[in-house]
């Protein structure tokens, strides 16, 4: 123990970089969230036992980037796919994107704790880091990824965010973890830790058995999501290409039929210009069971011009046509619902907000 405690005062950058990589295992894929609290709870405890004596301002904003560059790095290691599409002409640039953009946003931490030293305590850290993780949502035009509360979407914790949102649970994320450190060198510490842990079992329990029901008035607008249920490595297999397309004109078909249906804007599997024969089986779907999208006359000389219309070559006006078409189709400037695999997803209709009917598949896994 001795011989961890005199490497994380000697190298307490390495100490951070690492619970960094830690918290960010809370994340998909890996999702394992009780890592995520441990690694931060680590954190505190270490910056509560071994750092507060030597550290100045500077120092804790050191210690508050490094945590945030291993945390983003690992939270963001997603960045380098789009680099190996064309591997041969971009991917020398995967790992300075990741590198750049994770001591980028590192610098929210670094600024968090910093905040937290002023503010004093190991409450003041979390709320400092809370408060730059907001700042980080809306700065330069916001980038909220990768919030820290995210490590709760598969859980009822996650219902939490119905009261304060997910910037409001990442700083109740962060107060737990700071508060749960501070337990262990409380002089009651098994009080402490068991009022903790009861409040989290609490309200664990409450969401996970109980919450609100809500549902649609029967007049409510329907909109079917409709999706194959593809595995990210086979999805432009051409393989399966034909039965994702097959099952998304299934689950189109059944009943009872929506006012509007949606399809993920990888459905043609061909190019559009190309894809005549498909586009006729889609319109065989519509006389048969009703239209898939309703469009006015605008809107269908809007789609018309957008598909003769290249992002590459007008971009701006290929852009400003694309989101005409999304405005006339969408009576609902947001909405937001949870993953399917969710069983207790609804379909929220709060004020006129359409209730959503979502479809998928079972895993093309089996069809090889």
């Amino acid at each position: 123990m001795s011989v961890v405690r005199v490497f994380a005062e000697n190298r307490s950058w390495a100490t951070c970089f690492f619970l960094g990589l830690t918290i960010s295992t809370g994340h998909a894929p890996i999702a394992f969230w009780p890592v995520s609290l441990i690694g931060l709870t680590l954190f505190f405890g270490l910056y509560l036992l071994q750092w507060p004596q030597k550290s100045s301002i500077k120092g804790t904003f050191k210690r508050g980037w490094w945590l945030g560059f291993g945390y983003f790095l690992g939270t963001l290691n997603w960045l380098v796919e789009p680099f190996l599409v064309d591997i041969a002409a971009h991917g020398w640039m995967a790992p300075f994107a990741v590198l750049l953009m994770s001591g980028s946003l590192a610098l929210f931490w670094g600024s968090g704790m910093a905040l937290g030293a002023v503010l004093g305590g190991h409450l003041g850290c979390a709320i400092g880091l809370g408060l730059f993780e907001v700042a980080r949502g809306y700065l330069f035009t916001g980038f909220p990824w990768g919030l820290l509360s995210y490590i709760w979407v598969d859980t009822p914790i996650a219902q939490l965010a119905s009261y304060f949102g997910a910037y409001g649970l990442t700083v109740v994320t962060f107060g737990f973890c700071a508060l749960f450190a501070q337990s262990f060198y409380a002089r009651r510490k098994i009080i402490g830790l068991g009022s903790l842990l009861l409040v989290f079992l609490a309200v664990w329990i409450f969401h996970n058995t109980g919450g609100p029901n809500h549902s649609a008035p029967e007049n409510a607008t329907v909109i079917r999501l409709v999706q194959p249920n593809a595995p990210q490595d086979k999805k432009f297999d051409p393989k399966f290409a034909m039965d994702y397309f097959q099952r998304m004109l299934e689950f189109s078909q059944q009943t009872p039929q929506p006012d509007l249906i949606v399809w993920p804007e990888t459905s043609l599997p061909i190019a559009f210009n190309f894809a005549s024969d498909l586009i006729l089986q889609i319109k065989e779907v519509q006389s048969r069971r009703g239209s898939l999208l309703e469009l006015d006359s605008g809107s269908a000389s809007l789609l018309s011009e957008l598909r003769n219309e290249s992002p590459v070559s007008s971009p701006d006006r290929y852009y400003q046509r694309k989101s005409a078409v999304i405005e006339k189709l969408s009576p609902c400037t947001h909405s937001a619902f949870s993953t399917p695999s969710n069983p207790r997803a609804e379909s929220l209709n709060p004020g006129g907000v359409p209730s959503l009917d979502r479809e998928k598949s079972p895993s093309p896994r089996s069809a090889n």
